[in-house]
């Protein structure tokens, strides 16, 4: 077995054939790679070998005459390590165009049913890492071809077979590397301001608290000087009058019944019973149209969990494992300015849908609990991708055999001695439970604040409406303690002024409006069965 390293250009990748010699004389070859990283070569050459400081390079292996491309990548600019007569250099297998590529990834998996822009600050979603919240992927680099796929964390595009003879001797090791979470509980968090507003005229409300339903008073001119004038703020918050009006007029009259006097009877004073008067009985019409501005935060969380289904339950890591996820701005996903809830629209349904994804992810990564690693002869480990599957075949396996994801490589040659360590991610799942389709909402609390605007009515503003002193009570208590003279009368009339008092709901009572929901639908999930564990 021999090494070829040539120094190239960036954009060349020449053939086994096209290679005559070595640039470099290798005494010592580590080519390593881990799943979501570039790969990284050193070399140990001697001191005086010609070095091309940030320059492209290609690697060649040679077994039985065959040449075979092992890496590509870029010298740094120090050597990690120096001495009398040899040093060790480094090259990363990074692509010039890396971030064009990752973008092109990133724009792929946007346009996916694995992306919502909710879950992602907007100054964050031009980052290619944080496209892969709701994928069970990781980026891959390619050390040859620097070409970067995504790669699911348990299925890779090829299988790769290695058993006990191509295992060397005493190398492999089964072990748990980290427990399975039995479940994970999720929080999605929405904030808005909901923002609705609109008119409303409180005339006829006023009117039906009036006998006959006309707003009618023996002093017309307290009445009027109470009156709501525009631009006047009423309540505590959220009211301005836009139009007002009170205008004096005559009713038509009704013969013999009287509904409508003009004048009331004669009213005798007490002391001087020969003297009697007739006071005006005013009515009239008008108008009190109100603007009201409701702004009001919400926030709504909705919690779920999504239990993990795997072989390692009695094992399982029963440390809580929480998610709050913040949605960013959610003002354009509403259905309108004035819609009161978020989660309970489709829009909503969908984050949660989406927030189901992401926990699966998380769950996802403490799925892989066995770790097995093992080593090959170097020349059994050739071309070998962070996209490939492994299938291990030994009888320390029950059922003789596992299948998991490769999850980094170590190539290494020193002198007559080469070798390849790799190290394989299992999944213990039971391979049955998908996430769900579909999902059902309950909500801990009624809807609290301002319904939709199709919904609204007098109701939702006016707490409770009042009339004090209308004309007939104003005669009652003229009659029930008669006046001595026409100052006592004008007194009593000023005591007893017509009132209209209206109390309106404060719209906004709150700073915040916070109402939980939970989802009712079981949430179940498992990875992938890729071992048989004993006893399970």
């Amino acid at each position: 077995m021999r090494f070829f390293l040539n120094w190239i250009d960036v954009n060349s990748l020449p053939t086994g054939e096209e290679i005559t010699k070595t640039d470099l004389d290798i005494l010592d070859l580590v080519i390593t790679q881990r799943e979501g990283e570039i790969a990284l070569c050193q070399l140990t050459v001697p001191l005086t070998s010609p070095l091309k400081q940030n320059s492209q390079a290609i690697l060649f292996v040679e077994v039985e005459g065959k040449r075979t491309p092992l890496f590509k990548g870029k010298l740094m600019d120090l050597p990690l390590q120096i001495n009398d007569w040899q040093q060790v250099i480094e090259f990363y297998a990074i692509p010039y165009d890396a971030k064009e590529k990752l973008a092109q990834l990133r724009d792929e998996i946007q346009q996916s049913g694995n992306w919502d822009e909710l879950f992602i600050e907007e100054s964050s979603r031009q980052d290619p890492v944080e496209a892969l919240e709701a994928t069970p992927s990781l980026f891959c680099w390619d050390p040859v071809s620097h070409a970067v796929e995504l790669s699911d964390l348990f299925q890779g595009r090829r299988i790769r077979k290695y058993d006990e003879t191509q295992i060397l001797k005493d190398t492999l090791s089964i072990k748990i590397a980290g427990l399975p979470k039995p479940y994970i509980k999720v929080s999605v968090v929405a904030e808005w301001i909901q923002e609705v507003r609109g008119e409303l005229n409180l005339f006829p409300l006023i009117e039906k608290h009036f006998n006959g339903g006309r707003i009618n008073t023996l002093t017309a001119k307290g009445l009027i000087s109470s009156w709501p004038r525009t631009g006047q703020i009423l309540g505590r918050s959220g009211y301005a009058v836009v139009e007002s009006r009170l205008a004096p007029f005559t009713p038509g009259t009704t013969g013999s019944l009287g509904l409508y006097p003009q004048m009331t009877q004669k009213i005798i004073f007490a002391d001087e019973p020969v003297k009697s008067v007739h006071l005006k009985h005013s009515w009239f019409t008008g108008k009190l149209k109100l603007e009201w501005n409701y702004r009001q935060r919400r926030r709504e969380i909705t919690t779920f969990k999504l239990h993990h289904q795997n072989q390692l339950l009695q094992r399982s890591e029963f440390k809580k494992l929480d998610l709050v996820l913040n949605l960013a701005d959610i003002s354009q996903q509403l259905p309108s300015p004035s819609a009161p809830s978020f989660f309970e629209t489709e829009r909503g349904k969908k984050a949660i849908m989406h927030a189901i994804k992401i926990a699966r992810c998380h769950l996802a990564a403490s799925a892989r609990g066995i770790e097995v690693s093992f080593k090959v002869p170097f020349a059994e480990a050739i071309s070998l991708s962070m996209d490939d599957s492994i299938q291990i075949r030994h009888h320390a396996f029950h059922g003789d055999s596992a299948t998991g994801k490769l999850v980094s490589y170590k190539l290494s040659a020193s002198f007559e001695k080469s070798w390849a360590e790799l190290k394989v991610a299992i999944a213990a799942g039971i391979g049955e439970e998908g996430l769900p389709t579909t999902i059902e909402l309950d909500a801990e609390t009624p809807l609290a604040g301002l319904p939709a605007l199709e919904n609204l009515n007098l109701n939702d503003f006016v707490e409770a409406t009042s009339v004090r002193n209308q004309a007939n009570e104003q005669l009652k208590a003229i009659h029930e303690a008669p006046p001595k003279d026409l100052n006592a009368l004008k007194q009593l009339l000023v005591e007893h002024q017509t009132e209209v008092n209206l109390k309106l709901k404060d719209i906004r009572s709150v700073d915040v409006l916070e109402r939980r929901f939970f989802v009712t639908t079981p949430l179940m999930w498992s990875a992938p069965s890729q071992i048989n564990v004993e006893g399970s």
